[in-house]
């Protein structure tokens, strides 16, 4: 189950939150309404079918030839 914070929440525990995101998403909301989600980094890469370590390797600058 999602745990759900408050953005002004998420933010004094940023740290927290993204360690419980390890374990599940963490929906962020503002009044009451959904505005974001927290995903670990493999939940992101099984729903978009993408490795997020390679993308990261082929867009840093300091690995383009000049």
């Amino acid at each position: 189950m999602a745990k759900t914070v408050s953005v002004t929440e998420a933010r004094r525990r940023f740290g927290k939150i993204i360690h419980q995101a390890q374990t599940g998403p963490v929906i962020l909301t503002r009044r009451g309404e959904p505005v974001a989600v927290i995903l670990s980094v493999q939940e992101y890469e099984r729903l978009t079918q993408t490795d997020v370590r390679h993308t990261m390797r082929t867009n840093n600058p300091r690995n383009k030839s000049a």
